[in-house]
């Protein structure tokens, strides 16, 4: 049986299940993500892995017997994971908004309560992201409790080094194939409106019903907001939020019963060649490919369309074209020859040039004083030693003394709390993880300061939003003051919100995308 055509396994599902495959059978290869896609049947899986002594020692786990009562397990496990005490976790408490668990923290406590009761049904990321508080957690095992058994130790995994590929086009011909369809019911043209009038007509009398609007009744999207006539920058950000909204009002009905969601946007015909504001609107091929990922019963496609020198006209037809005629990629390139482009990674050389950078380079970076952006500056400062400015949101802070010797978030919790205590102060879950987090930030920067200094970098820490260009201009000119021109940028400032197109709010799609695409806006102004 072929995984993706007969059993609907997607490559997010693919990677669950070699994961769970490793962790009962730790002695098999490691495999990354382009081998485990070219495994396209079960009998690959099989003759993939046969030659590995690891498959004939599967172990056999009975079956608990179900009496244990979920609760007070689940209470217990939270209190150890959060260091909240366990008598002030109710079953109506918010596991993100009132403890501060995020998604990941989320998985730890599940795949703990699966050691301490394996009987319990399995449950995806999906899955585990729909319980929104602990009484969900309660309802949802509840009647599935078996007895707790002592946790198994797990094998360390030890990861490989990743490849290095790089992005390149490459030109394909159309293939007839056909992503919309008469019998996906009515499709909605949303943004550009010369050029959707001129795609409504041409869809129109080939039979299809065409909707100016997304209602229940829509079975496809066609999202032509990068392909506006973009006055300022702003303007073209905002195309990325127009697409996402589009996506999010279909994403819970196409992701059970199928559709089509296609964006267009104008960055040269080739992802790579905008022109004015429009690489700013860059961002719906990455929306249309988180949407492939979660809707594995759709068909989604990122159109790139080189607009010059065509009028709406002759842009919707070639649009149309490749929607009834091109080819079943999920990104394809249409540039103003009329060539038909897909894009391709191919693994690349990693002894090329290198970045000239050395002790006399002045580097900003955004995010770098913490994360996995640190600790690639720390490995820089330790090879070419430049003066590196950190910017962070994060204020350096004195820690209250009661939080020595306490070195995680659960035993700064626990710190905080007794504080309280004997203060004779009450704090909110939420309260308590927000001050814990702000202790851990600070031990991380400075931390990531003194080893950027002991590898020989001379080092700058400024408390400030990036998004902020007033404030960020102001700063930098200081440091070119007595530093010299600025000869290097990294932007890795970030925040998290995950959750399924169907599950974000504006609000979390607006925080992160602001953080990360004005900050890049205000870095490189």
């Amino acid at each position: 049986m072929a995984l993706e055509a007969d059993l609907g396994i997607d490559s997010i599902k693919r990677v669950e299940i070699f994961s769970a495959l490793q962790e009962k059978l730790p002695g098999i290869p490691e495999m990354d993500q382009t081998q485990i896609a070219s495994l396209r049947t079960i009998g690959d899986i099989i003759a993939h892995l046969g030659e590995s002594p690891a498959v004939v020692a599967v172990a056999v786990v009975p079956s608990a017997v179900p009496s244990a009562d979920i609760r007070p397990i689940l209470i217990a496990l939270i209190a150890e994971k959060t260091g909240y005490p366990e008598e002030m976790l109710e079953p109506a408490m918010s596991l993100e908004a009132d403890l501060g668990i995020d998604s990941i923290k989320r998985v730890e406590i599940f795949s703990a309560l699966q050691e301490k009761l394996p009987g319990i049904p399995e449950m995806d990321q999906t899955q585990i992201a729909s319980l929104r508080t602990i009484g969900d957690i309660i309802a949802h095992l509840n009647g599935a409790s078996p007895e707790p058994v002592a946790a198994v130790s797990k094998p360390l995994v030890t990861k490989k080094e990743s490849p290095r590929f790089a992005v390149s086009t490459r030109r394909v011909d159309r293939l007839g194939h056909v992503t919309l369809d008469k019998t996906d019911g009515p499709v909605a043209i949303l943004g550009a409106e010369a050029v959707a009038k001129a795609i409504g007509k041409i869809l129109t009398k080939k039979g299809y019903q065409v909707e100016q609007a997304i209602d229940d009744n829509t079975g496809a999207v066609i999202c032509l907001a990068g392909l506006e006539n973009f006055a300022d920058m702003q303007a073209a950000m905002a195309a990325n939020q127009t697409a996402f909204e589009a996506a999010k009002s279909v994403a819970a009905r196409f992701a059970k019963h199928g559709g089509v969601f296609v964006t267009v946007q104008d960055t040269g015909g080739d992802f790579s060649s905008p022109k004015g504001w429009n690489a700013w609107a860059g961002g719906l091929t990455g929306l249309a490919k988180t949407a492939s990922l979660e809707w594995p019963k759709a068909r989604v496609k990122a159109i790139d369309i080189d607009v010059a020198k065509r009028t709406p006209r002759e842009v919707a037809e070639a649009i149309v074209e490749e929607l009834l005629k091109g080819g079943p990629e999920p990104e394809v390139g249409l540039t103003s020859a009329n060539q038909r482009l897909v894009l391709e990674a191919t693994q690349a050389e990693t002894n090329g040039p290198v970045l000239n950078v050395d002790s006399s380079s002045v580097v900003v970076a955004t995010g770098g004083a913490r994360g996995v952006t640190a600790v690639s500056l720390i490995r820089l400062a330790q090879t070419a030693k430049p003066k590196i400015v950190l910017l962070g949101r994060t204020a350096l802070e004195k820690e209250p003394a009661f939080c020595q010797g306490a070195n995680d978030q659960t035993a700064l919790r626990r710190a905080f709390l007794n504080d309280a205590q004997t203060q004779g102060v009450k704090l909110d879950p939420a309260k308590v993880s927000s001050k814990a987090a702000q202790v851990l930030a600070t031990r991380e920067i400075q931390a990531t300061i003194a080893a950027m200094e002991q590898a020989g970098s001379a080092v700058k820490y400024l408390a400030i939003d990036a998004r902020n260009a007033k404030e960020l201009s102001s700063a930098l000119d200081a440091v070119r003051k007595e530093w010299g021109p600025i000869t290097g940028l990294v932007h890795g400032a970030g925040v998290l919100a995950d959750k399924r197109l169907e599950d974000l709010t504006v609000a979390q799609f607006q925080s992160v995308f602001s953080t990360k695409v004005e900050g890049l806006a205000a870095l490189l102004e």
